[in-house]
């Protein structure tokens, strides 16, 4: 098919052209030319097939063939014609031109969507850059996208938890991974992470009715605020949840059977 569904004729050439020729000529000829820029390519040097395109007989063609066939050129089986060759050209030149000016507005418009800091991280300037009233509320945007889409570190902090705590917690684990990235989306960091890993170790890990809970979604919870800022306490080792709560020294629960931890309505820690 044409690259536009119109074609140009220009009659003033058409008619001086033409001039010579009765009805079924210029008929002819006028079809011949519709079909070459509707197929965008030369025709087939076929009588049947160019009859039926110049909508006469094929007796009337092979009388008309003769007149018509010098507006064109016969070369390797086809019929070219150097006016619509040369218009197709300009019409796909055109074409090709409007298709990377299509791409460039489009690449423009796609740039003009993307979050700042995605194309600051990948080299470009935004308005993250510039002077104006709306800098400080960019630049916390970028600030806090930056944030979220820096590399959580799962395999290295679940690795200093095993060690600690003598576990084999895996880093893969979905439900893992949810608690590390919300810690790690309020801004926390893997310093923090190994913080609460040892506090709570040194305070747990001694302990066999509090070690269940060195696990991630005890430790990575929503208490993990309270687990960072809690400072070691030695005299609170080898004392079970209720003592540390009700501040109770020696232990009188530890070495009790019947003592659960879980069922404690005093102090949890999940």
């Amino acid at each position: 098919m044409a690259a536009l569904p119109y074609m140009q004729l220009y009659v003033a050439d058409y008619l001086a052209d033409t001039v010579h020729l009765d009805v079924i000529e210029s008929g002819a000829y006028l079809h011949l030319l519709m079909n070459y820029w509707q197929t965008g390519k030369p025709l087939i040097d076929n009588n049947k097939r160019l009859s039926k395109i110049a909508k006469c007989t094929e007796e009337q063609w092979l009388c008309v063939r003769i007149t018509i066939e010098e507006f064109f050129i016969l070369e390797d089986g086809f019929w070219f014609h150097k006016r619509v060759e040369k218009d197709l050209e300009k019409v796909k030149s055109k074409s090709i031109k409007a298709s990377i000016s299509a791409k460039k507005r489009w690449e423009k418009t796609l740039i003009k969507t993307t979050p700042s800091c995605e194309r600051i991280a990948n080299g470009e300037k935004t308005q993250c850059h510039t002077d104006t009233d709306t800098d400080t509320d960019t630049e916390k945007q970028c600030a806090e996208k930056s944030i979220s889409q820096l590399r959580i570190p799962y395999k290295k902090i679940i690795s200093y938890l095993n060690k600690k705590a003598g576990s084999e917690f895996s880093y893969t684990t979905l439900a893992t991974k949810r608690f590390i990235k919300a810690r790690w989306n309020e801004g926390h960091r893997e310093k923090d992470f190994f913080s609460v890993i040892e506090n709570k170790c040194s305070e747990w890990r001694t302990n066999p009715n509090m070690i269940l809970y060195l696990r991630p979604q005890t430790l990575f919870g929503t208490k993990f605020e309270s687990y960072l800022q809690q400072k070691k306490n030695k005299t609170q080792q080898n004392r079970c949840g209720q003592c540390i709560y009700n501040q109770r020294d020696p232990c009188k629960n530890l070495n009790k059977k019947s003592f659960d931890p879980i069922k404690c309505t005093s102090f949890s820690p999940t």
